[in-house]
């Protein structure tokens, strides 16, 4: 079942992502993370309370997880948004294929989540395909090692390495608070959290924000939608396997995109993008033969 809910994920988030292309084409990147994640909300409490699970949890670690959680997602959201306002797409893009090995850490020093060497060498592959699709993407032309090499001067960059040290313990605490709760449960208080901090920020950093969600709800519904679906699979696969493992199947959704990217937004480059795709999907298959 780890697999299934895993194989979701990536359909999920590349629907998630192609919703979120459009979207913020059309929006504040603030208005839509905040509409989202408020609409996953809503539909993570309908669906609680018609199965008649809704409870408060007495445990202090439940909320202490959710309390952090929160802040540490919306924080990621602002930072990603702010390093793509100030920084190039080659540079910024390359950085956040990391993700499957920074979080890979923390799930073996506080889980004991140690990955097998095949799935080990699938998470590096995830990772290397991933990298290569995003040098592709952004167009790069300082080599390889151009987005490691701008770390030192590079604002956007900076902030992106940030939020990967942010982001590497947030699988970890998720898999705590679910031990604290139940699914559900968990990304119900999750998504009311972050709805809240980002619903600050939307308040103090963004005017004029009611029009937009007037004239752009529904591509903010489905995007709740996919998102709904997404965390739903994420967090029961994170229920049945590693952390890491989940997060690097996710990595598949990029091959998605690559088609989508080809077919609805005509995208230029994607024989050389197939690459990186191939690396991924090789990836893939030794993660699901290692776990």
């Amino acid at each position: 079942m780890g697999l299934v809910f895993s194989s979701l994920t990536v359909l999920f988030k590349a629907g998630k992502s192609i919703s979120t292309k459009i979207g913020v084409t059309n929006s504040n990147e603030f208005v839509t993370s905040w509409s989202f994640r408020t609409i996953s909300f809503i539909l993570f409490g309908v669906t609680v309370l018609f199965l008649g699970r809704f409870t408060v949890p007495s445990s202090s670690v439940f909320w202490i997880a959710v309390v952090f959680n929160s802040l540490a997602l919306a924080t990621t959201t602002i930072l990603i948004t702010k390093a793509f306002s100030i920084s190039d797409i080659s540079v910024i893009a390359p950085l956040m294929a990391l993700v499957p090995v920074v979080v890979s850490i923390p799930a073996w020093i506080v889980l004991g989540e140690v990955p097998s060497s095949q799935a080990g060498l699938g998470l590096i592959l995830v990772v290397l395909g991933s990298y290569l699709l995003k040098i592709q993407s952004g167009g790069s032309t300082g080599g390889f090692l151009a987005p490691f090499k701008r770390l030192k001067d590079d604002r956007g960059a900076q902030y992106i390495a940030l939020m990967l040290l942010i982001v590497s313990v947030t699988p970890t605490v998720d898999k705590i608070g679910l031990s604290n709760s139940s699914p559900l449960l968990w990304v119900f208080y999750l998504h009311f959290g972050i709805s809240v901090v980002l619903g600050v920020c939307v308040y103090l950093f963004t005017s004029d924000w009611s029009s937009d969600v007037t004239t752009n709800w529904k591509i903010f519904i489905l995007i709740g939608v996919f998102n709904t679906g997404l965390w739903t699979a994420q967090i029961y696969a994170y229920e049945i396997m590693y952390v890491a493992y989940v997060q690097g199947i996710k990595r598949a959704s990029m091959i998605i995109s690559i088609i989508a990217g080809s077919v609805i937004f005509n995208e230029e480059n994607i024989k050389n993008k197939l690459v990186g795709g191939i690396c991924i999907l090789f990836g893939v298959v030794l993660i699901v033969i290692g776990s």
